[in-house]
């Protein structure tokens, strides 16, 4: 099966308190990416690494463009509110960060606080490799919602520190180019079959020349949604497949119908994948495209002079539950490698950085909407109009009160990142009847969750 195309860091919802072997059981490991990349492989978390300075940290992250610049701030803020510490601050960008960090990790030298993602969550904590947190930041852990500490925590203990905080999927749309063509923004509540409207009708005001809609027919946060409508989770509560057949043939039915009827960008545009820059609402090719999260409006916005703006996903019917989620988007760990000193510095810089208000200020949401409650507020004041855009969409998306995000096995990454979106081609290019990829994914959902 082949590699799908992705354009942004689009994480998969993991389970945080499932156990040690199903954890193990699926996806590619850390030694097994270090081996890939030419590294041999040692076990991690075993010993500090060597030459350990108890008064410098080594953070790496992972950020696109040049909004490292935001990061950096704060880092070189926490040093100026501690003389004789330095943070060491290290960042590549999101493709190749996952071969350098599962290198250094299985090579026994890795950053004393780098940046994870949920998909990536389960292989460094089952595997010893980030520290537990409960003792480190008690004073950040008790300013969290108890909501947002589910998707950081490992075996009943928090490991992973929630940087900030989004809606999943996102609808960026372009206000610029609907009023150019004569169409009315949608509401705030509108139905599946509304958006099925809206996209035809900018076909037809925009004589042809620009599609409704992106296609997101391989969009895993975007069928979570759908299928969230309909009362189903990708997931039970015990880690089983949660989507049932009609749901996911309904969602492949209808993208093949938005594209058959023109109102979709068509399958050979969407095959090409690319970045941000490519994105249909960058070049104006379609109305409306998804990002996995909230936060990509603000690198979609710096793209282009047209305004931007978020819709939330819409509803299967006027009494059905919402379909967004509201989850934290990045997240630190601390090296179970360190020593108790730099682990210690490596907690406090965290919540330094998460909780000052002058650091919160600095970072804009870079890293997502204030964890912290108390300053959510604080963040909107004095924003500029994409971020408020940004945060308004927050809060109406938790004003909702949306379900919790169920867990999700080892194995998910793989299912969705690959397999959704190559049966959605295979249908969008008509290599494949419709029935036979829903057969297909449940066969392949067996095989790779089994």
């Amino acid at each position: 099966m082949t590699q799908a195309h992705t354009s942004t860091p689009d994480g998969v919802l993991v389970n945080a308190g499932m156990s040690r072997r199903r954890f193990v059981g699926g996806g590619l490991s850390i030694l097994g990416l270090a081996a890939a990349a030419g590294c041999s492989g040692v076990q991690a978390g075993l010993t500090p690494a060597a030459g350990t300075n108890e008064n410098a940290l080594d953070f790496f992250w992972y950020v696109e463009g040049d909004r490292a610049r935001y990061t950096i701030d704060a880092a070189r803020r926490f040093e100026e509110r501690n003389h004789g510490i330095v943070i060491n601050t290290r960042h590549t960008a999101y493709a190749p960060y996952w071969d350098k960090l599962a290198t250094e990790t299985a090579g026994g030298n890795p950053p004393d606080v780098f940046q994870i993602e949920l998909a990536r969550q389960a292989e460094y904590a089952a595997r010893g490799s980030v520290a537990a947190l409960t003792d480190l930041i008690p004073n950040l852990i008790e300013r969290i919602e108890p909501e947002v500490l589910e998707s950081c925590t490992f075996d009943d203990e928090v490991h992973f520190i929630p940087t900030g905080l989004s809606t999943a999927p996102a609808l960026v749309f372009n206000d610029s180019l609907l009023r150019e063509v004569g169409v009315s923004t949608p509401p705030d509540s509108w139905l599946q079959r509304d958006y099925t409207a809206f996209c035809h009708e900018v076909r037809d005001a925009s004589g042809g020349t620009a599609y409704g809609t992106s296609d997101l027919g391989g969009s895993h946060w975007a069928l979570q949604a759908f299928a969230r409508t309909r009362g189903e989770d990708p997931f039970t509560r015990d880690g089983r497949l949660g989507f049932s057949e009609e749901t996911i043939a309904e969602w492949l039915a209808w993208w093949q119908e938005l594209r058959e009827t023109e109102a979709c960008v068509p399958m050979t545009r969407s095959a090409e994948g690319g970045g941000f820059e490519n994105f249909p609402v960058i070049t104006r090719e379609a109305a409306v495209s998804s990002t996995a999260s909230a936060k990509g409006m603000l690198g979609l916005q710096g793209l282009t002079d047209d305004e931007l703006g978020l819709l939330p996903f819409p509803l299967a019917d006027t009494s059905g539950p919402p379909g967004v989620m509201v989850v934290p988007i990045e997240w630190w760990a601390i090296s179970a490698r360190t020593t108790p000193e730099v682990a210690q510095l490596a907690g406090d810089f965290c919540s330094f950085v998460l909780t000052d208000e002058g650091s919160v200020d600095g970072l804009v949401i870079e890293h997502g909407i204030p964890v912290v409650p108390e300053l959510r507020g604080r963040a909107r004041e004095g924003a500029d109009a994409v971020v408020r855009r940004t945060i308004d969409d927050f809060e109406r998306a938790r004003s909702a009160e949306p379900r919790p995000v169920f867990p999700q096995p080892a194995g998910a990454g793989e299912l969705f990142t690959q397999v959704l979106p190559t049966l959605n081609e295979d249908v969008g290019f008509g290599r494949l009847p419709l029935a036979d990829a829903v057969r297909t994914f449940f066969t392949e959902a067996e095989r790779i969750l089994s």
